[in-house]
């Protein structure tokens, strides 16, 4: 599994892309985490044939306020599913500094090759 994050921008608040792929039986969780507050405007999943047993795409967050604010955000069904692209409305989902954001799927039925890339901002300080 392969992993990169690219930094874009010289203003107040920086872009920043997360991307992450792979293949075969594996992917079981990918996280991200900033050390200053942030907001995710974009996720974007694509499979190489489009997915054929039941499983879901999940995403939660743990909270650093501590366990009583985690919550789950996103769970998305993709079977006979290829590409997912979800678009937040306006500014994207806000998330506090050191908040942990964590992507899931098992992908146990089977060989299929993934990226997922995740689009947002952070602010500077």
């Amino acid at each position: 599994m392969a992993q990169s994050i690219e930094y874009l921008q010289n203003q107040r608040w920086t872009e920043f892309r997360y991307f992450v792929d792979g293949g075969a039986d594996g992917w079981e969780a990918f996280s991200i985490s900033q050390d200053k507050a942030f907001r995710i405007t974009e996720v974007r999943l694509h499979f190489s044939v489009a997915f054929a047993s039941t499983e879901d795409l999940t995403a939660r967050v743990s909270a650093t306020k501590g366990s009583a604010f985690n919550y789950n955000f996103l769970s998305y069904p993709i079977s006979a599913v290829s590409d997912v692209i979800i678009m937040y409305e306006s500014n994207g989902l806000k998330f506090q500094s050191d908040d942990q954001v964590v992507f899931g799927m098992s992908m146990a039925s089977g060989t299929n090759i993934y990226g997922l890339e995740v689009l947002g901002w952070a602010a500077y300080g």
